[in-house]
This record gives C-alpha cells, structure tokens and sequence, in this order.
C-alpha cells in the first residue's frame, strides 16, 4: 500500500519485488491508461499472471491505493475502499506465487531498471498477511508505526530519507537521483493545495484576548489539536454550508430512559435524581429539554405533587424555567402517570451536565415512577440552535 500521485499516464511500477532480468517477481504498477494492475512472475517473463483495476488512477491528485493477494484473488483498494478488477490475464504456466529473488523497490520493478513510476510515492507498507478494509483505512490516514502488525517494511519518504519505520533492517537505497518534495499524503483542496489533514468543525464560541480563541464542535474521530494551533483555517460564509443540514432537530443529544424505575420513599420537600437520569450538553447555544414520563403515589392516599426540573445540580433545582408539575390522587401504582415537557434555550460557556431531579411538595412522603402507562421512553435532549 502507498500513497500515489502520477504526474502523466505512462506504464511504471509504484513498488515491487523483482530480480534484473526480470523473470522473476512480484509488484503493483500503474498502466498507461492509469488502471492499476499487480502482477506475480516466476522463472521467466512469459510465466505471468496479472489482475488489474477497471478504474484508473486521477493525474496530479493523491490517491492511496492498496492491493492483496490471496489463494490467486487479488482485490485493490483506490482510498480504502474496493474497486472492481478484471479476470486475471495469464501467460506461460501461469503461477499464483512469484518467483523468488531480487531487490524491492519503491518507484520501479525491484532491481530491473526500467518502468520508473512518473509522480510522487509516500507512506508504503508491505504487510505479510491479507488486511481488511477497515484495517487499510485505519493506516491511510498515519505513518506505518514500527511493529505495526503483519508489516514486515514501511517508509514514509517524508523528506526523510529511505530508511524503514517498520522494525527490521528493510531499508532502502536512493537512486538516479531521487529527490524529496514538501507534499503531504494525508489530504489535498479542492484547488489541489497540499495542506496536510483535513478535518471540520462546527464552530459554537468565539472569543477574543491576544488571539481569536474558537470553542468547535466535532465528531467522533475528529483530529483537530486540542492544544498548539492550527496552520490554517478556512471559514464558510454561509450560515449553513453548502450540504450541512439546515433544518433544527435534524440532530440532537439525547439520553434515554427506557425501563421503569423507582425512586423509593421521597419525604416532603426532598430531591431525587432518579436513577441518576442526566444529559451531557456541549458548549454553545441550544435548546434543552426534557420529555419525561411520571407517576407520583403519596404514601397515605391524599393528593401528591411532584415538582420536576432539569438542574445543573442532582440535588436542588437551579432553573425555574425547566420546572413542571405531575399531580396524583390515591395510592395505587398506575391511577395517574402524565408526560412532562419542557423546554429552554441555553448557551452553555462550558460543556455542562443537566440532572433531572424530582421535588416532593406532598405534606407526606411519595414514591415516583419514571416510565409507566403510556410506554414511551423518558428523554432528555439538547439541540443546537446554529442549524
């Protein structure tokens, strides 16, 4: 596997095994046509087998390609992801294994001097076992780090010259006159600017001291640095960016409750936080709120009110706003359950956790449930208010 960026479609290898000759060998070459073709020879070049790709490679852009060869099924990857190939083309006595002997290089057929790749080569591996999709695309995006499984060879050629990041002595030999240019692997604009690793971020804070501080929003995997800067950044002028979603409630945070649960004896004017029923909002502006499901049972039949809020604390109320009220009449579980909703706009500087805490205004002691009649889950969310 390695990075790729031709420069002019002409017949050359991007890596390969092979001796002088070569009648013996195995590699993986771009055609003229720019498909992609691996190839295994073995005593003598009419003795070949070849599969290759019907879809060729893009002239001056970076893309990883990857290729395994197991039991005669060979399967490229353009990105990590697979890419149709055609039956494999035969010569000879047509071999499933290569031949042994030879030099590996990357950039041409092993120790045969001929088919040098015209572009730019960075971040190979070689690997002795088959690697799944998943595993290519998790190495695409990094340096092979030394002991990195089944990776018997990798070299970055990251201005750095040709020796090996993988443990063993693999290391390589500069000839005719290679030379290193700044062109990171990891992402390319659109204008085909190299700028090392994209990543995006919905932006929820802006402050200002000496620099313009931006508090962001990302996904899960994100690679933005948490400390340090960023080179570059680059704004969108939109309000909503040419494919984000545009509409509120497209997304939102939620925490569910999806069983039923029992808060035990709540004497009067006490909070319970039951079943420690919480919700994590990130930093920013939104909407928080709650749609509970509640069933209040006095413990000596009279009249019992349940005061419920979203808090920033487990344990008192810290917003009269997200407060609402559940009444029951009578002892016996199930007579009263009421859903409550409530909702408020928020802007929180700080990610901050909201409880939903309960308060017996009963003049006696009072069980509540969460989840019971109407069998729906209890929900607490946070939605944000910049979509």
């Amino acid at each position: 596997m390695g990075w790729v960026e031709p420069t002019s479609y002409a017949q050359g290898y991007m890596c390969g095994r092979f001796d002088a000759t070569p009648n013996n060998g195995l590699g993986m070459k771009m055609e003229s046509d720019g498909r992609v073709t691996v190839q295994v020879i073995n005593g003598g070049t009419a003795n070949a087998r070849t599969v290759s790709s019907y879809q060729s490679l893009p002239l001056n852009k970076k893309t990883h390609v990857a290729a395994s060869w197991a039991a005669g099924v060979v399967v490229i990857y353009f990105d990590g992801v697979s890419v149709p190939v055609s039956a494999a083309v035969t010569g000879g006595t047509a071999p499933t294994t290569a031949g042994t002997g030879g030099d590996f290089s990357i950039g041409r057929p092993g120790a045969y001097n001929a088919q040098y790749f015209s572009g730019y080569l960075s971040g190979f591996g070689v690997f002795d076992a088959v690697l799944t999709a998943a595993t290519i695309r998790s190495l695409m995006s990094q340096d092979i780090a030394v002991g990195a499984t089944n990776c018997i060879g990798s070299w970055n050629l990251n201005n750095t010259g040709v020796n090996q990041q993988a443990a063993g002595t693999n290391d390589l030999t500069a000839t005719n006159s290679v030379s290193y240019t700044l062109r990171s692997p990891y992402a390319t604009q659109a204008d085909g600017t190299n700028n090392g690793t994209t990543e995006y971020a919905i932006i929820t804070k802006t402050a200002f001291s000496t620099n313009t501080t931006l508090t962001v929003q990302v996904p899960e995997g994100n690679a933005i640095p948490t400390s340090g800067g960023v080179l570059t950044v680059s704004y969108s002028t939109q309000k909503v960016p040419y494919g984000f979603p545009a509409a509120r409630g497209k997304w939102r945070v939620k925490t569910l409750l999806t069983t039923i649960q029992n808060s035990g004896s709540i004497a009067q004017n006490a909070y319970s936080n039951i079943a420690s029923f919480q919700i994590n909002a990130p930093v920013g502006d939104g909407m928080i709120g709650y749609e509970v499901q509640l069933q209040v049972n006095p413990s000596s039949g009279v009249t019992g009110t349940i005061t419920s809020a979203l808090s920033t604390s487990a344990s008192s109320f810290s917003d009269v706003e997200l407060i609402g009220n559940v009444n029951s009449s009578g002892s016996t579980l199930g007579a009263i359950a009421a859903t409550v909703s409530v909702t408020r706009d928020v802007n929180n500087t700080t990610a901050t956790t909201y409880y939903f805490v309960s308060r017996n205004e009963s003049p006696v002691n009072a069980t509540l449930y969460h989840n019971t009649a109407l069998s729906i889950s209890s929900r607490l969310f946070w939605e944000p208010a910049y979509l």
